[in-house]
């Protein structure tokens, strides 16, 4: 039996294991974070994945890989009470539906504790917890991959294929991977987790599980998750420092209260914060491919292939599109294919070629919204500014009763369902609901102004 290390127990490497496994392979599954996925705290914070600290979107597309690609933890989430949300236009037949137009509410921890659980009863998976990885090796002799255990001298020997899923921000890695291209976000993220009364209410939200409020100089989003938790974000530019005290408890919730479209959430009795206000910075958009260094039979997966901005929610559909395609490979041809020098180089290749048209759109509405930002905070009129963005996909939907079809093709392309948006004369049409939601400000009607904003954040 061919035998697999995977290095990394979050989404990425949970699926690629039990996908492997699912082969007739033997994995061994490596995870550092030994106390990650305590079901005490529910948000799950996890100290080598910042992001799991703030919140998360589970798209059509990826609920569509989960369903199809691995079942038993769809399922899982269902026992679980994870909910889903329909993203389909108010006012279409429900017969014309995409059945795969739906939205997951959930916490990215609901998301590992369901893998979790599906993960620790696999045959074919020996999951190993609280252990480091510090390098990656390969015996010439034996053309095999051994694992350094950091801190301890010792390795785990004998891998035909490490599969690295250790995240953006591992160390370890880094001299096995090279920057083929990278973009700043533009963007500090400053988020806070609540949990509303038992028995609260779940007012309706705009875009199936999330309400986004963005008001040209600033953006701001409440998403509903499980078991009553929902979140609040609040993003700037990294330079401004007016709303720079968001990261702080009493600044956060000051400038929570200011948006109307929060309060029906904030505002019933007992409800409660659950954690800290917590900010994250220093994001770049980055696709990455394999180093000269790099041994035949690695393969890096998940961010360490590709991040993009967290806005989008496409992380962990991206993630979980390349463990498939991983298996595919491993099912189609034979394993030592990828244990052959090169040949692990041309797969990944292939799956910076899968991310790049998503990461590609990403870059450019985050310069375009960076610089719409600027001219806001400086008081200049956006509307050149957003005339020259790319299309937005958040503008199409809001604008949807002034056309139909360009409202549910963003829809679709929001939900990663769809890898473009075309429609005849797409160009003309949406730089003509671009003017039209400049004028009516279709996406933020009770957008507090950057400056009431400022005064609560300061006050």
């Amino acid at each position: 039996m061919r035998s697999i290390a995977v290095v990394g127990a979050g989404i990425a490497g949970m699926s690629t294991a039990l996908l492997l496994a699912r082969l007739g392979l033997a994995v061994d599954l490596f995870e550092r974070d030994a106390t990650s996925l305590s079901e005490d705290n529910p948000v799950n914070t996890r100290r080598g994945a910042p992001q799991s600290s703030h919140p998360h979107v589970f798209l059509g597309y990826f609920r569509k890989l989960l369903r199809e690609n691995l079942p038993d933890v769809f399922a899982e989430l269902g026992a679980m009470g994870i909910r889903e949300y329909s993203f389909h236009p108010e006012a279409q037949p429900a017969a014309d539906r995409d059945p795969d137009l739906v939205m997951m509410a959930a916490t990215r921890g609901a998301i590992e504790r369901a893998l979790t659980k599906v993960v620790e009863v696999e045959p074919g998976i020996s999951f190993r917890k609280s252990i480091s990885i510090e390098d990656v090796i390969r015996d010439e002799r034996t053309c095999q991959l051994a694992l350094a255990i950091h801190g301890t001298g010792e390795s785990h020997q004998g891998y035909d294929l490490v599969v690295d899923a250790s995240g953006a921000r591992s160390r370890w890695n880094r001299k096995m991977l090279d920057t083929v291209t990278s973009a700043d976000c533009g963007t500090v993220y400053n988020t806070r987790f609540f949990r509303l009364p038992d028995g609260g209410e779940q007012p309706e939200l705009r875009y199936g599980t999330v309400t986004v409020v963005d008001a040209f100089a600033y953006g701001a989003a409440l998403f509903q998750h499980e078991d009553g938790i929902f979140s609040i974000d609040i993003a700037r530019l990294p330079g401004d420092r007016g709303l720079y005290r968001l990261r702080e408890n009493e600044c956060f919730d000051a400038a929570a209260a200011v948006f109307t479209e929060f309060k029906p959430w904030l505002g019933q009795i007992g409800c409660r914060a659950i954690t800290n206000a917590t900010p994250m910075a220093g994001l770049r958009n980055v696709i990455r491919r394999l180093a000269s260094s790099a041994p035949a039979g690695y393969v890096p997966i998940g961010d360490g292939i590709c991040t993009t901005d967290p806005t989008y929610g496409r992380g962990v559909a991206l993630a979980l599109g390349q463990a498939v395609m991983l298996r595919d490979r491993m099912a189609d041809r034979d394993l030592p294919l990828l244990s052959t020098p090169g040949q692990n180089r041309v797969f990944v290749d292939d799956l910076g070629a899968y991310v790049r048209p998503w990461y590609d759109d990403v870059v450019e509405q985050d310069i375009g919204r960076t610089k719409l930002r600027v001219a806001a905070i400086r008081g200049e009129d956006p509307m050149s500014i957003i005339q020259d963005m790319p299309l937005n996909p958040f503008m199409l939907i809001d604008t949807e009763s002034e056309d139909p079809e360009l409202g549910l093709l963003a829809r679709q392309y929001v939900s990663m369902l769809s890898p473009r948006m075309d429609a005849p004369d797409i160009d003309s049409r949406a730089a003509k609901l671009a003017r039209s939601a400049a004028t009516k400000h279709h996406w933020a009607p009770v957008a507090p102004s950057y400056e009431e904003l400022v005064a609560a954040v300061n006050h």
